[in-house]
């Protein structure tokens, strides 16, 4: 017969702190545990799911990464639309080689910087007969212990500044009595800008000082006289009335040759004379009046080349992350790190990117390179590394044999840079592209504009080798009746072209055009790494919106799984009270038996 009252244990469930099998001794928190959990399941798959998601999120967010690299050296390769983006075109980088015809080094006479953009030329620079200089005069010495001594008196003895105001080139400047040297100093330096002269403190020997007026530029325009007109124009004070100057340098304009002709500057930084070419003369050339300083403005083959291994190198590293992303294991199923294994979007970007990287360009001239092996640029297997991450074996990576390389930037340069960008050339001034797609698969078409007919006309023609073909171009006024946007129409070979026709009158126009691999790339990524519409955001958007419907669905089970957590709690709760009655009951009974026993 039970005599007790079980104890039972206390554990936590639901948040709610719960005492069970204190009268049946069941285990009620593993059975409401084990009965909870298999509630839960579906929801833990959910869960699951929603972890794969975001792994695969943040291997589409590394690849996007990758592509957004890739993007950007594929930019500085196609020549991007538009004006004053030379900067941002790496064939457009220029350097400047300067010879001697003399032992003495050109880089003593003359140095030259150029611009992205600046015309490729050769240019002589020879009889460097003047450099530009700036005026200089000095007072006599202050014989005083340092440079912090009054030297400015109401009552001034020789060599002494006077207390007043002194109007030099319109400024007025005001001297106090017992102000320093270095005081007088600060205060001519105070409105040099407005006066083009400054001052400078000079220590010439022990207890002895100058002071050293010099223009803020070079130049006669800039001379000056601080021994009176035209500089002083006004001293009722007799501020520098005892104060001796000195012309230690006169202001002169510089004065050479380019080419036979003769030029004369206030500056030796001459940057109007060639766009985009700053001169910078250093010494004339008096002493050896014989020399001559060739400079040629030539594509700069380094900045090149860095570009050119920029793109590969960001190529490269998107087929590594492929080939990490779909590592089988031994027996055929993708590897736990594989995460966009199924990925469509990764595969088709990679045979899009690849395409693209393999294409023969058109539209050039016959005998030129026309694709990258041409260049020395080259696919081939990779053997795999020990990175962290470390690469697996990878096919299709590119290499450059980088001499090959050189030669073909040095010996055919606009032809290696068709490779890679968009070309147009036409026999008008008057029209120039605006905006380019991959779906443009002509290369060479004559335009008939007529904006004056009734109605305006404006048409293109071409053959794609099955005769020719007259089509229409969509014409947009520009604001403000500066021109015309003239769009190559849908289903067209012109489709996706859009130019800027700058004229009035009724014209034809013949022009060419090639899309080198460059500008095909940045435009085929653009379909992958757009922001609202590329396919990685899709990818994305589509991640998102499942975890927000799984997330919903396992808050649903989790509401579910709670109220069956509570039913089954007053289900054991109601039990352990009737097993206590009973037991009540019993030890009642059992009592009663033993004091009959005893009576």
């Amino acid at each position: 017969m039970v005599t007790q009252i079980q104890l039972g244990n206390l554990f936590t469930s639901g948040g709610k702190q719960v005492i069970g099998g204190g009268a049946s001794g069941i285990d009620t928190e593993a059975l409401v545990k084990g009965l909870t959990e298999a509630r839960l399941i579906p929801a833990k798959k959910l869960q699951d799911r929603i972890d794969l998601n975001d792994k695969k999120a943040s291997s589409f967010s590394e690849m996007r990464q990758i592509l957004v690299r890739l993007q950007d050296a594929s930019n500085f390769l196609r020549n991007p639309p538009g004006v004053g983006n030379e900067a941002d075109n790496i064939f457009n980088y220029r350097s400047a080689n300067v010879t001697s015809n003399s032992s003495t080094s050109a880089s003593s006479y003359l140095s030259v910087t150029v611009q992205p953009g600046a015309t490729n030329a050769n240019y002589v620079v020879d009889d460097i007969t003047a450099i530009a200089l700036a005026k200089k005069q000095e007072t006599g010495a202050f014989v005083i212990a340092n440079q912090d001594t009054a030297v400015v008196s109401a009552t001034p003895a020789a060599g002494e500044f006077g207390a007043g105001t002194v109007t030099i080139n319109g400024q007025n400047i005001t001297l106090s009595a017992g102000d320093t040297l270095r005081t007088v100093a600060k205060k001519f330096n105070d409105v040099s800008s407005l006066t083009g002269i400054a001052a400078q403190v000079f220590q010439v020997s022990p207890g002895q000082f100058k002071l050293i007026y010099t223009s803020t530029k070079t130049g006669l325009s800039s001379d000056f006289n601080l021994s009176g007109a035209p500089t002083v124009t006004a001293d009722p004070s007799g501020v520098l009335t005892n104060i001796t100057f000195a012309t230690t340098q006169n202001a002169q304009n510089a004065q050479f040759q380019i080419d036979n002709v003769a030029i004369t500057r206030e500056s030796n930084v001459v940057t109007d004379l060639v766009d985009g070419v700053t001169f910078t003369l250093i010494q004339d050339t008096n002493a050896a009046p014989a020399t001559k300083l060739d400079v040629k403005i030539v594509p700069d083959t380094e900045i090149i080349q860095n570009g050119i291994t920029n793109f590969v190198n960001a190529y490269n590293d998107f087929r590594l992350f492929v080939s990490r992303q779909t590592q089988l294991k031994s027996d055929g199923t993708p590897q736990e790190d594989s995460i966009l294994f199924n990925s469509t979007t990764m595969r088709s970007t990679l045979s899009r990117v690849s395409s693209e990287l393999s294409r023969v360009v058109s539209g050039l001239t016959a005998g030129d390179p026309n694709r990258l092996s041409e260049l020395g640029i080259t696919f081939t297997n990779y053997p795999g590394d020990n990175n962290d991450p470390p690469n697996p074996p990878t096919k299709n990576i590119l290499t450059i044999d980088s001499a090959k390389l050189k030669t073909a930037i040095e010996s055919n340069f606009d032809s290696v840079r068709k490779v890679f960008e968009f070309d147009f050339s036409s026999d008008s001034n008057s029209v120039q592209v605006f905006k380019r797609t991959n779906s443009l698969s002509v290369s060479d078409f004559t335009m008939n504009i007529d904006p004056n007919g009734l109605p305006p006309t404006y048409t293109a023609t071409y053959d794609l080798g099955a005769g020719p073909v007259t089509v229409n171009l969509t014409a947009t006024a520009l604001s403000g009746g500066t021109g015309y946007t003239l769009s190559g129409q849908d289903g067209t070979a012109l489709a996706g072209l859009v130019m800027i026709y700058t004229g009035s009158a009724t014209s034809t126009v013949n022009a060419k055009v090639s899309q080198g691999i460059g500008d095909r790339l940045f435009n085929t990524l653009e379909d992958v790494i757009e922001d609202t519409t590329g396919a990685l955001s899709v990818d994305e958007s589509q991640l998102t919106t499942a975890n927000e419907r799984f997330q919903t669905e396992i808050d649903r089970i989790n509401e579910q799984v709670d109220r069956y957590r509570e039913r089954l709690l007053k289900q054991y709760a109601d039990l352990e009270a009737a097993i206590s009655k009973v037991n009540n009951i019993l030890q009642s009974l059992d009592a009663q038996a033993q004091a009959r026993a005893a009576a």
